[in-house]
């Protein structure tokens, strides 16, 4: 065997470079490889995607058990595959599509259960499955409605109300005198909501 303080320095370098490539390639993508880290893939079906992306954690009970592997539409509702490893998943199995960070990130939250496991071939139906109700698009719906309203018109006929109803049973005056006070606070702090909702519509932008 030729000595190796012998050999061609260039093909040494070359043969290091591509063992070092392969090994950093398989360390970041260990998740993938056969049979490190495979896992069972299962398919659940969903509404809608609710921001969920390829890579993002799978947990039960707070504990990472696998990875989302792909997101994809299906007619009117997405598909999501999902690989679990070491964790058992059973025939009436919940997922969940859960809030992971406040910038939007999500996980996918598993609920085992079952009297058999699940097959890996049949997709968990949308009946056992859920998506978060979206903060970011709450708070944009409500800029632009609020942006919408107009407040003095608003004060104007409750205070119509009040006026037409203030003959009326103790308890429903004061409610109705409540909701006159209370929509002209409102438009008088007009300037101020409005640019309060539109802060609030460029941060969860942002």
């Amino acid at each position: 065997m030729k000595p190796f303080k012998e050999r061609n320095p260039i093909v040494v370098g070359i043969v290091g470079s591509a063992v070092a490539a392969a090994l950093l390639t398989a360390t970041l993508n260990y998740e993938n490889l056969p049979i490190i880290g495979s896992g069972t893939t299962y398919q659940a079906e969903f509404s809608e995607a609710a921001g969920l992306q390829e890579d993002d954690e799978v947990r039960i009970a707070g504990i990472k058990v696998g990875v989302v592997s792909d997101v994809r539409l299906a007619e009117d509702h997405v598909v999501v595959s999902f690989r679990v490893k070491d964790a058992w998943i059973g025939d009436r199995t919940a997922a969940e599509i859960k809030i992971k960070t406040l910038l939007g990130r999500k996980f996918l939250a598993l609920r085992p259960t079952g009297e058999t496991v699940q097959n890996p071939k049949q997709l968990i139906p949308r009946t056992r499955t859920v998506t978060p109700y979206d903060v970011t698009e709450a708070f944009n719906g409500l800029a632009d409605t609020a942006g919408a309203i107009d407040t003095d018109q608003l004060a104007e006929s409750f205070t119509t109300l009040s006026d037409t109803f203030k003959n009326s049973p103790a308890h429903i005056k004061k409610a109705l005198e409540g909701l006159t006070s209370l929509s002209k606070t409102v438009s008088s702090r007009d300037n101020e909501l409005a640019s309060l909702l539109s802060n609030a519509h460029g941060l969860t932008t942002t």
